[in-house]
């Protein structure tokens, strides 16, 4: 590698931003968020303006290397290393802004599900006694199916504050429970789904099937949720 090769410079950088490019991706697309969210969470959008910031910025960063004449070696690695440096820090800022709304779970209040994003909870709730011991907000693998519990009567009126404040009970990670406690009443609200369009869903799956109404961040959506309360998968309401 010459550090005085200006062209040489330019395609480190290029090579640098694809290679940022494509763990942001991964991260994203791979890790926190299930391929079954990625048109119900809207990650899609969020991801297309991402994109068009970290190219725009890749740009304006390499154009004037275009026209960029030979300098000493140890004057183009200070500019290399200021390039990378900017380079990465634009591409932390969008995945931090990807990572705040990444789904974390998928919860069961009164007569549908709601999908519930990081950015969205209460999370000084975690260190609270009850509720699930989830270990934290995941990172990775499957939005966990989970129940808000019901409350008593101080509790409601502790309920009503909070909900005032953004944080109604599927934002409350003291108040999630295992769906199997209220299997009774997620069961009384389930519709049998027997003609569900879902292609990864197999014809003799779809006997022990049934549709709730999801909370999501784009479109109209459902989630099929088997009997046991151990697994589901995502389809849109509106057949498209």
């Amino acid at each position: 590698m010459k550090f005085s090769d200006p062209r040489q410079v330019f395609g480190l950088a290029i090579l640098v931003s694809i290679a940022l490019l494509a763990l942001g991706i991964y991260a994203v697309l791979l890790c926190w968020y299930p391929p079954a969210f990625w048109r119900a969470s809207g990650v899609l959008r969020m991801m297309m303006y991402a994109l068009a910031a970290h190219v725009v910025v890749t740009m304006l960063l390499l154009i004037p290397w275009r026209n960029r004449k030979r300098q000493s070696p140890p004057s183009m690695r200070h500019d290399v290393i200021w390039l990378v440096f900017l380079l990465v820090l634009t591409w932390l800022l969008s995945l931090s802004f990807l990572a705040q709304g990444r789904p974390v779970a998928l919860v069961f209040t009164v007569d549908r599900i709601t999908l519930v994003r990081a950015n969205e909870l209460r999370s000084s709730e975690f260190a609270l006694p009850g509720g699930v011991p989830i270990g934290g907000v995941r990172w990775s693998g499957k939005v966990p199916l989970l129940a808000a519990r019901p409350s008593t009567d101080a509790e409601r009126l502790n309920s009503i504050a909070l909900a005032m404040e953004g944080y109604d009970l599927p934002q409350r990670p003291s108040r999630w429970e295992m769906p199997e406690r209220q299997r009774a009443q997620i069961s009384g609200r389930v519709l049998r789904a027997p003609n569900s369009q879902e292609s990864d869903v197999s014809q003799e799956s779809r006997r022990w099937l049934g549709r709730l109404p999801l909370d999501a961040a784009s479109g109209e959506w459902q989630v099929l949720v088997s009997d046991e309360l151990n697994d589901y998968w995502l389809e849109s309401s509106t057949g498209h």
